[in-house]
């Protein structure tokens, strides 16, 4: 689920902006992808921005259930290409997550993924704040939860200019492995 694109379709992404919310209550048990411009896998994004809040999140009585990878992230899950350009100022809320696989739960302002191809990340940045677990319980089986202001796992040639300045907030409940900013 992406503002912009949900899943990679081979294009381009250019000067695109979401300000809508996105929101998931509830059950779900696949893989989860979950961005404020492109869920998963966009060749390129350059001059997009993501001012949406996202919020994931279950019940104390009915937990959102993940059996696999769980991806949330400001801009894309991830990216093969450019990334350049971009901000986050939308708010990421996580809370009431039940993780039943050895699946990682990655939740990042800018980008979970760089992948080996991808040629330059520069002038990204996040302003929005990251909340996890602040209120309720992650649980897992045995996955991680990695946590960041901008990217996660970067092979990434080129990473200049990015920038945090969102605060993120882990709650007692939650049980991370790694936390990258």
């Amino acid at each position: 689920m992406g503002g912009i694109n949900a899943r990679e379709c081979g294009l381009n992404i250019n000067n695109c902006h979401n300000s809508g919310n996105i929101t998931h209550i509830g059950t779900h048990r696949s893989n989860f992808y979950i961005a404020g411009i492109s869920g998963l896998n966009a060749p390129s994004i350059v001059g997009s921005t993501n001012s949406g809040d996202i919020t994931i999140c279950g019940t104390a009585e009915d937990p959102l259930i993940l059996d696999n990878q769980c991806i949330i992230t400001g801009i894309s899950g991830t990216v093969s290409g450019v990334l350049k350009n971009c901000s986050n100022s939308g708010d990421i809320t996580v809370d009431y997550i039940n993780q039943t696989s050895d699946n990682n739960t990655n939740v990042f302002g800018i980008v979970t993924t760089a992948s080996c191809s991808t040629e330059k990340i520069y002038n990204c940045d996040n302003s929005g704040n990251i909340s996890i677990a602040e209120t309720g319980a992650i649980t897992k089986a045995g996955g991680n939860v990695y946590v960041g202001g901008c990217l996660g796992s970067v092979s990434s040639q080129l990473v200049e200019g990015c920038d945090n300045t969102g605060n993120i907030t882990l709650g007692s409940k939650s049980p991370l492995r790694a936390t990258y900013i």
